[in-house]
Formats: C-alpha cells, structure tokens, sequence
C-alpha cells in the first residue's frame, strides 16, 4: 500500500482547542497518512527537520508528500525524496474540483548522483538532500 507523507500540519483554535485546520480525508484515497512531525512541533527547528528526514526515510516510488502545513519542512520532505528515488510524487489540492491531484516529476538530471550513472538503489541508501549537503560541505 502507499503511503501519504504528512510534513506537517496546520491547527486552528476551536473553542480552546486546537484541531487540525484541513480535513485530509480524501488523501487517504491514495494511501496510509504517515505524520512526520509530531502534533504541534511545526515551527523550524532541529527536531522538527531530524523528524522529517527520518520519516521519510522509507519513502518508496509508490508514495506521495501532501502539500500541506510548513513549507519549509514540506520543502525538505521534497529535497529528500528527490535526492533517494530522483523523482517526486505529489498530492495537490484543486479546490476548484474538490480532490487530490497526483504530480510527479523526475530529478534525476539535477541530481549528480544520478547523472554519474550510479544505481538508484545505491544512492537511496545513502539518503536524500541531507547527504548532498553533507557532501557539498
């Protein structure tokens, strides 16, 4: 079954408590909701990013990140699943129509490891974005 990545969330203020501000049912329809951060951790900080990478670290071509809550760490849910297939696989919210839509573009000719005609296998094991910048630094 795939999995639908959850970066993060966003809550609103109900009556004193605090609810998630989407209704992400309908995402279910592609796969299980796997939460990378835990509730209420949505600021930027180590703990938030160490629980993405992490998360995400199963990620397989049959999954998806919803586009959804802190774009910063959506962005770094993005970076690592760019960096361990050399592809992404969204969920895009089309209020006009009221579903998910599914995009999908290939990395691999942005990405050096990829373009060195190294297996895919073998640099998803190593890690996405966190281990270029590693590299890179």
């Amino acid at each position: 079954m795939s999995k639908v990545f959850v970066p993060s969330l966003r809550y609103k203020n109900v009556d004193g408590n605090f609810v998630p501000a989407a209704d992400l049912s309908p995402a279910t329809a592609f796969g299980k909701l796997v939460y990378l951060t835990t509730p209420g951790n949505n600021p930027v900080n180590d703990m938030a990013i160490d629980q993405v990478i992490e998360g995400i670290s199963g990620v397989t071509r049959d999954d998806f990140i919803l586009l959804t809550g802190d774009t910063v760490l959506t962005s770094i849910a993005l970076g690592e699943m760019a960096g361990r297939l050399g592809m992404i696989r969204v969920l895009r919210w089309n209020g006009r129509d009221g579903n998910y839509v599914i995009e999908e573009w290939n990395w691999e000719p942005y990405i050096p490891e990829f373009d060195e005609g190294r297996p895919q296998e073998e640099v998803s094991q190593e890690g996405g974005v966190a281990t270029l910048l590693k590299k890179a630094g």
